[in-house]
């Protein structure tokens, strides 16, 4: 049954729980991710960090492409139930490792290593989830939602997590614990299972075969693997907020006067990611209309290049007014890429190999966090100009794929013809 695209009633039980889990997900995330980068240049320094930061990202790909492959062989809701599990229990002990009793670094560290990986266990296995429960004609709408929400969370969260993360880390652990909390009770009891798999009984080895198998389809798809690469590399561009442009404003912005407050470093990171998810859903009601009338293909464009821009520039300032300026420029982007890149990318994937595709869709983000790793480790040895100029040069190769994707993709829709 065709339901309609721009009506929240209609939408599948499950989209709707995951409205609401999302919005938890996103304070988790936007209270966690900002200042993980800054917390481990605090305590092991910037190169050690940086190191880190990469062993990160590689448990997280490994398990992300295991998740996909697992979860078409033996559905959704149960992996998803038990990651969140693990993560909730994660949380806690990050909490006692960061109380007025105990400080461990080291402790904390793993315990963010596997939130990382119940995230990558998770991630792909949620999408899948949702493209399940919904039709094509609902997902564009449904993603919009979720940006929506998900930014108004961010922005409460990212503030908060801004000003209390000098002094209050404990207490911002335990918000997170009890969040995840209530995103375990809501996958627990209004979740359901959204994909019955026909799943024959393997050996080890026959799982390993099919699981090369499995994904060698999916790279093997062009048009997909240039998509991803695209994307993985704007995304980066966005994630420099986060690890190499926080750690530059923790480590050298002087302390300047906003407002009614005094800010430094971490301050001012607080303050860009709440303004920026305050200004998606304003922008996002704001401009509907104009990104509704563009393609595609120039939504994707035009954003990227906002994006690609400010944060290029970001990454240079110390200034906070010249800093929240540009991140007004790059929200706007945001606002026509996004949604824009998330409803082209399911286009993208067949629904035999959901699960498959989506969780390599999932290393754009892995192969994102490599790139900003590397970009921290590097920048220990350049000066900040030039790291400037490598997030710059790396944002316009972005671009430059985007349109190799599109030529291919008008050839494609020719030879058919």
């Amino acid at each position: 049954m065709k339901l309609s695209h721009g009506n929240f009633s209609s939408l599948h039980k499950n989209v709707k729980a995951r409205v609401i889990e999302n919005f938890a997900s996103k304070f988790i995330s936007s209270m966690l991710l900002p200042f993980t980068a800054i917390y481990l240049v605090r305590y092991f320094g910037s190169e050690l960090a940086s190191l880190l930061l990469v062993i990160n990202v590689i448990f997280g790909l490994l398990v992300n492409l295991i998740s996909g492959y697992i979860s078409d062989g033996y559905g959704r809701r149960r992996i998803v139930l038990y990651a969140e599990i693990i993560r909730f229990f994660a949380f806690i002990l990050m909490s006692f490792f960061n109380s007025p009793w105990l400080i461990h670094a080291s402790g904390t560290y793993f315990m963010m290593l596997i939130v990382s990986l119940c995230w990558g266990l998770s991630m792909p296995v949620n999408d899948a989830m949702l493209i399940d429960s919904s039709t094509q004609e609902q997902r564009k709408y449904i993603y919009s939602i979720l940006y929506w929400t998900g930014n108004l969370s961010a922005a409460f969260a990212g503030a908060m997590g801004g000003f209390l993360f000098q002094d209050y880390l404990f207490e911002i652990f335990m918000i997170m614990s009890s969040l995840s909390f209530i995103n375990l009770c809501i996958i627990k009891f209004f979740i359901e299972e959204s994909y019955f798999p026909d799943w024959q009984q393997r050996t080890l080895n026959e799982h390993v075969i099919q699981l090369i198998v499995s994904y060698k389809v999916a790279l093997q798809d062009r048009k997909f693997v240039i998509f991803l690469l695209a994307g993985a590399i704007i995304l980066s561009s966005e994630l420099q907020l986060t690890n190499y442009i926080g750690i530059h404003l923790y480590q050298n912005m002087p302390q300047q006067d906003f407002s009614f407050w005094k800010v430094k470093g971490a301050e001012t990171l607080g303050i860009l990611k709440s303004l920026n998810t305050i200004l998606v859903v304003v922008f996002i009601l704001m401009f509907k209309n104009v990104a509704a009338k563009l393609t595609e293909r120039k939504n994707i464009q035009y954003g990227a290049l906002l994006l690609v821009m400010s944060y290029s520039l970001m990454s240079f300032t110390l200034d906070i007014y010249l800093l929240i300026g540009f991140m007004v420029i790059a929200t706007l982007g945001e606002v026509f890429y996004g949604p824009s890149e998330q409803a082209s990318l399911a286009e993208l994937i067949p629904d035999s190999k959901r699960s498959i595709y989506l969780a390599c869709s999932g290393l754009r983000f892995n192969l994102s966090l490599l790139i900003v790793s590397a970009t921290v480790f590097i920048s220990t040895y350049l000066q900040p100009i030039y790291t400037s100029l490598v997030i710059l040069g790396l944002g316009f190769c972005g671009i430059l794929i985007y349109r190799i994707f599109y030529a291919i993709n008008e050839t494609t829709v020719e030879d058919r013809l």
